[in-house]
């Protein structure tokens, strides 16, 4: 994920990028993104989605969702926020209730005051310390943006929410060394049942998540700290260094050296 800018507090998020790769993954609070520019692919829920320039994208809280960019970067605008609705009140229901059967509004009815507002987001010169602000920007956008949803009633679907305990799961012990058969043992479901829930769930094996969350992982501790790539390797996971280096050149096209290497220059 190639972030331009980035600031974030307790209750909001906002993120501007060039390259939106980013695995299945859900959280608790609402997210508004929005492509100035471009093309996206979004898997939300087991649905394919792509984007295009304009087009705005309301993902409700706890629906599974990835990113994957179509376009060039140097072709690649797009601004994302996350945001704590608990001080909004009028949407209390809908964002703990409810989910849009389309959550994109295509560029055509997009209204101009979503645009302004993602370009005041941007141009905030304090947001992190100016809440009444980036509060009053955001409402702005879900007031024009919300009534033209169609929203039905979250239903309790069992794969879904099965699926999100075994997501959990992972993120906190993709340290370990973990199989189907592990996942089997420990939510008492068949190990075909598991691996046929990623595939229709996330459209991603088992292995294939797994590794993903070892590899942003690892890309982090490589920016983040000065641990060796050996120890990183072990530490995200991997059995090897050489099976590190395959899979991290195979996820994002260089060495794990040479991307911490471009992210000290």
């Amino acid at each position: 994920m190639n972030i331009f800018y980035e600031w974030k507090n307790q209750n909001f998020e906002l993120h501007r990028s060039s390259l939106l790769n980013f695995p299945p993954h859900f959280h608790l609070f609402p997210e508004l993104l929005y492509l100035k520019k471009g093309r996206l692919c979004v898997f939300l829920d087991g649905e394919e989605l792509h984007l295009n320039s304009g087009d705005l994208l309301i993902v409700f809280p706890n629906r599974i969702h990835s990113y994957q960019t179509e376009s060039a970067a140097q072709e690649t605008d797009l601004l994302f926020v996350i945001f704590n609705y608990a001080s909004l009140p009028s949407y209390h229901r809908a964002f703990d209730t409810m989910h849009p059967l389309s959550p994109v509004l295509r560029k055509a009815a997009v209204h101009r005051d979503i645009a302004y507002a993602v370009s005041a987001l941007e141009e905030e010169p304090d947001p992190p310390n100016n809440e009444p602000v980036i509060r009053a920007l955001i409402q702005l956008i879900l007031a024009r943006a919300m009534p033209l949803l169609r929203l039905s009633m979250n239903s309790a679907g069992c794969d879904s929410e099965l699926m999100k305990r075994i997501m959990e799961f992972l993120i906190a012990h993709y340290d370990q060394p973990l199989s189907l058969a592990d996942l089997e043992q420990r939510f008492g479901i068949s190990r075909y049942r598991i691996s046929r829930m990623f595939s229709g769930v996330l459209k991603i094996r088992f292995d294939e998540y797994l590794n993903i969350l070892r590899l942003y992982a690892a890309q982090n501790l490589l920016t983040e700290t000065d641990d060796s790539v050996t120890q990183i390797a072990y530490q995200t996971g991997f059995q090897s260094q050489q099976t590190f280096n395959r899979a991290f050149r195979k996820e994002f096209g260089t060495t794990p050296r040479n991307y911490r290497r471009q992210k000290k220059e």
